[in-house]
């Protein structure tokens, strides 16, 4: 399907519903700018939680958000909230991109009879979603990997892809000869990925080895890894959250992640070789199901947290800094994932059902 982009829809109201990490919010910020080169006027809410990096993404990319935060034993006082919400707003169409509060957003949507679509980024679906999609209560469920069709099946399941920011696909070969190592443990940090890199590194420079390091920490451990840099004396870049990642990507040999979907879809856009640690308490395991696809297709190495150790990643790192065509190897296969028309089909799938009700 291609719609040519005449704008001949002169408005839509859109309300997008989404977990407050990085990982979701970014390929809602995707659709919405695809959506852009098909509508006239696009009225876009983002319904989200007041927490982490969602204020600082949404208000950046000139979005309203509406954060809704509820917990504990009221937090069934969410679908009054939402209800309310859709009724003073109207959305012609309901986006839910994850999470409870998308889930809510879609089941209102369904009961006030406005068309819901939701993308799965995971390549085996959370349960809202799966529940989601068995009710009818998702007229499509759009995903990120093609074997997802194998999990959940039917003719409203479409591939996608998975949203990815156009400067991902744009990344240039890296011209600076210094070996950089960009580590990264997702939009909230990792503790324990921060932890072992640095005493990875120590390993490294008792052989006489001092890799440049970009290092996004997460708030939580900010002070101690800047702390330990200076301590070690080394000259890193350390950021508590980033938001230029295609900048920092440019700039690095190897990437250090967690296996979160975004991070994966993002290095495989980048074409970035990769060693990755997928958190092991994330729910069906999907992080680490998710990083072995990126694996499968030869385009990174997958390391479990319980067999993640200083020994190991210094000896990896070690061998990548020696071996810069199994970096490349790497970097090349990694794009095999990436789909640089999610964003686009995602977006052409909801003008087209907007035109259907228009002519129904």
């Amino acid at each position: 399907m291609s719609l040519q982009k005449d704008k001949s829809l002169k408005r839509l109201n859109i309300l997008v519903a989404s977990a407050w990490t990085g990982g979701h919010i970014y390929p809602g910020i995707c659709i919405l700018e695809a959506l852009k080169e098909y509508v006239q006027e696009l009225n876009a809410i983002f319904v989200t939680n007041k927490k982490g990096p969602a204020i600082h993404i949404i208000k950046k990319h000139g979005y309203k958000p509406v954060f809704i935060d509820i917990d504990g034993p009221l937090k069934w006082l969410l679908f009054f909230k939402m209800f309310c919400l859709l009724k003073k707003n109207s959305p012609d169409i309901i986006l839910g991109l994850g999470g409870f509060l998308s889930a809510a957003a879609c089941i209102v949507g369904k009961l006030k009879g406005i068309p819901v679509l939701a993308h799965e980024q995971n390549l085996v679906p959370g349960r809202a979603n799966r529940v989601l999609y068995r009710l009818f209560i998702l007229d499509k469920l759009f995903i990120s990997f093609k074997e997802t069709k194998k999990i959940i099946n039917g003719d409203r399941c479409f591939y996608s892809g998975n949203p990815v920011r156009k400067e991902f696909f744009q990344i240039k070969e890296k011209n600076n000869p210094e070996f950089t190592i960009l580590v990264i443990g997702g939009s909230q940090g990792s503790v324990a990925v921060n932890s072992v890199f640095l005493q990875a590194l120590e390993f490294l420079l008792e052989k006489g080895i001092k890799p440049n390091v970009i290092h996004q920490t997460g708030d939580i451990d900010f002070e101690r890894v800047k702390n330990k840099y200076k301590e070690i004396d080394i000259k890193a870049q350390v950021f508590s959250f980033a938001d230029n990642m295609p900048e920092l990507l440019c700039k690095a040999d190897l990437v250090i992640s967690r296996a979160g979907a975004s991070s994966i879809f993002e290095l495989a856009a980048a074409g970035k070789a990769s060693i990755l640690i997928p958190y092991p308490f994330a729910t069906d395991n999907h992080q680490e199901k998710n990083a072995l696809m990126l694996e499968r297709v030869g385009g990174a190495v997958v390391i479990p947290q319980s067999q993640f150790t200083p020994e190991k990643l210094a000896m990896f790192i070690k061998v990548f800094m020696n071996r810069p065509e199994l970096l490349h190897m790497l970097g090349h296969n990694a794009r095999r994932l990436a789909n640089p028309d999610s964003a686009r089909i995602i977006a052409e799938h909801i003008i087209m059902r907007l035109k259907q009700n228009e002519t129904s």
